[in-house]
């Protein structure tokens, strides 16, 4: 499973091919940090939230629709309303939102977190098609 820190150094790497002059110079620490934001998922753990649920780990937080979210509120919030033109609002929300995004790209490369990597649910999810059947299914072998 990528770390915490590993999504925020793509998050912070992301910056240089959006950065420009009149951009607030430290928006690479936001980009940092909403990279690792996604992950805030798992305090649902506490409160009940099952690891499959649309609000449990990997679900909404892990979205698309969330990125462009978080990267529009923190590109208001980093530039305010005054000196700042819309196109360079929109190359700052561009960066935030890739950034943000960035945690689902990484974490699409992993088993998830919930099982190790040799349990049958994750060896499925990561060597087969969604709908595909298991070897033992496909084989004809029954599960006991």
């Amino acid at each position: 499973m990528a770390s915490v820190f590993a999504h925020a150094v793509v998050g912070a790497a992301l910056w240089p091919y959006f950065r420009t002059e009149r951009l607030p110079r430290r928006a690479w620490v936001a980009g940092a940090l909403l990279a690792a934001v996604p992950d805030v998922d798992v305090l649902g753990f506490g409160f009940g939230i099952a690891y499959g649920d649309p609000l449990g780990h990997r679900g909404l937080t892990h979205s698309l629709l969330f990125a462009a979210f978080l990267g529009a509120v923190a590109a208001l919030a980093l530039t305010g309303r005054a000196g700042h033109r819309s196109v360079e609002r929109g190359r700052l929300w561009a960066y935030l939102a890739l950034a943000t995004a960035s945690h689902g790209v990484l974490d699409a490369m992993t088993t998830g977190g919930s099982e190790s990597p040799s349990s049958p649910r994750s060896t499925t999810a990561a060597t087969s098609s969604p709908g595909a059947r298991s070897p033992s299914r496909r084989s004809g072998c029954a599960r006991s």
